[in-house]
C-alpha cells in the first residue's frame, strides 16, 4: 500500500507506508489509522476484547467501537496493551496528501518545520542523506580516534635533577 502526496513544488511523490504501519492502515484504513497515530502514536494502548468495548475507552473515543473490534480481531491481542508507532514520517505525508501545508501539519504533529520537510523526501533521498551523515560521523570518530593515539605515543621528556 502506498501514500502519495505533493511537495511544495508541485511534484507528486508516492512512497510504501511503513511496515510497522501496515497491519492497522490494512484493518482499519487509512483516515482512522491517522487519525489513531496523531491521537495515541507512541503510548502504550490497551485493546479491549469485544465483549468489553465502552464509550469511555480511549480508542473507542478516537477510532470507534467497531474499528476497535477490527484491531481486537486483526491482532489478536484483545485484552492485551500494545504501543502504537509514533509515526511523525506518515502522519506527516497523510496530512500533505491532505492539502495541509508545512507549518500546518508542523502544528499538528507537534514536530519542527525542519522534521516535516525532511518526513516529505522521497525514501531514496532521506537514506541518502542518512549514509552521507553516517559517513561523516565515522569519518569524525576516526580522526578523534587517530589524534588520541598520537597523542598517547608522543615520548615524554623526563627531567633530571640537576647535580651539584
Amino acid at each position: 500500500m502506498k501514500i502519495t502526496w505533493k511537495n511544495i513544488d508541485g511534484t507528486e511523490h508516492s512512497e510504501r507506508i511503513e511496515a510497522a504501519l501496515r497491519p492497522y492502515v490494512d484493518c482499519i484504513g487509512i483516515d482512522l489509522a491517522a487519525k489513531l497515530f496523531q491521537a495515541l502514536g507512541g503510548s502504550n494502548v490497551y485493546i479491549p476484547g469485544h465483549s468489553d468495548n465502552n464509550r469511555s475507552h480511549s480508542l473507542v473515543r478516537v477510532i470507534g467501537a467497531e474499528a476497535v473490534q477490527a484491531l481486537a480481531t486483526t491482532f489478536r491481542d484483545a485484552g492485551r496493551t500494545v504501543r502504537l508507532p509514533l509515526a511523525n514520517v506518515f502522519l506527516a505525508r497523510y496530512f500533505r496528501s491532505q492539502d495541509l501545508t508545512t507549518n500546518e501539519i508542523a502544528r499538528v504533529i507537534r514536530v519542527s518545520d525542519v522534521a516535516v520537510r525532511a518526513a516529505l523526501l522521497p525514501n531514496h533521498v532521506r537514506r541518502a542523506k542518512s549514509e552521507k551523515t553516517s559517513r561523516k560521523r565515522h569519518r569524525d570518530e576516526l580522526e578523534n580516534m587517530k589524534a588520541i593515539a598520537q597523542a598517547e605515543m608522543k615520548p615524554v621528556k623526563r627531567v633530571t635533577a640537576v647535580q651539584r
